[in-house]
């Protein structure tokens, strides 16, 4: 008999991800038993693509974490909605035997959408060129997982000296700044510009970050 195919993985990692105002960040991993399981409808105004060395393994739905419904006021009647500053919502990623060599969790809200698909298969393909009402929310990678204490224990290899990093900090201006340092100290790449939220630099290293390895090389110094 074949396994069900609406499994993903042996075994699996659920990550919390606080969603902010601006800002996501890992607020905790497990490690759990059993497979994920991939839903038959997408239906929520989020989605999240899971990628595990290179390919989306599942999809996950969820509504926006921060608009949360509260119970009837005697003056209004049903119910009404109200926003939170930050909020936790769980992405299971299916793991298989071994340790991965990448992780990538991309999330997007979808609201803005008038319509679109919520089969898994037709919405993964929308996704891989996202239109102008789709907004990426959250990019969690690799290096954001590693970097979290429970990494090890829920079978996540942590992040090591060999590894090069992105760093954010405050320049002379005191304005934020992204750089990327290779393993043996040198900065190889920097943000053009210095941003007086870091919420904006984050923007802007997320993007890179998604397209780098897709920007084609111009040759300049040919003639």
């Amino acid at each position: 008999m074949s396994a069900n195919p609406a499994w993903r993985g042996e075994r699996r990692v659920r990550v919390a991800l606080e969603f902010g105002p601006r800002s996501v960040r890992v607020a905790g991993l497990w490690a759990l038993a059993g497979p994920a399981v991939q839903r038959p409808a997408m239906d929520g105004t989020h989605v999240a693509l899971v990628s595990v060395d290179g390919a989306v393994v599942v999809l996950q739905s969820f509504d926006d974490p921060r608009q949360v419904r509260a119970s009837q006021r005697p003056d209004v009647p049903g119910h009404h909605f109200s926003q939170v500053v930050r909020a936790v919502v769980h992405i299971d990623v299916p793991l298989s035997v071994g340790a991965p060599n990448a992780i990538q969790i991309r999330a997007f809200d979808l609201s803005r959408l008038a319509r679109r698909p919520i089969e898994p298969a037709a919405l993964q393909a929308l996704l891989q060129a996202p239109p102008s009402g789709a907004r990426q929310v959250a990019l969690v990678t690799m290096a954001d997982l590693a970097a979290h204490p429970e990494a090890a224990a829920a079978g996540v290899p942590r992040a090591t000296s060999t590894a090069a990093a992105f760093e954010i900090y405050i320049d002379r201006a005191k304005r934020y700044r992204w750089r990327l340092r290779r393993p043996d100290g040198p900065i190889v790449a920097d943000s053009a510009q210095g941003y007086s939220l870091r919420a904006d630099c984050e923007s802007d290293l997320r993007w890179v970050r998604q397209f780098a390895g897709s920007v084609p090389v111009i040759s300049n110094d040919l003639t």
